[in-house]
């Protein structure tokens, strides 16, 4: 898991770096992620 991408979800969202991490994580396992970190963490790939 790369922090540097992570970390810009986190700052773009306002969402705390533990928590955006626990949600990829989940999402690998199969939970939904919610579509407002889906759309920056696309965003921040493709970047």
């Amino acid at each position: 898991m790369r922090w540097d991408i992570l970390l810009a979800v986190s700052q773009h969202t306002d969402v705390r770096l533990p928590k955006v991490a626990e949600v990829v994580t989940a999402a690998a396992a199969g939970t939904p992620m919610p579509q407002e970190l889906q759309d920056h963490l696309a965003a921040v790939v493709q970047a």
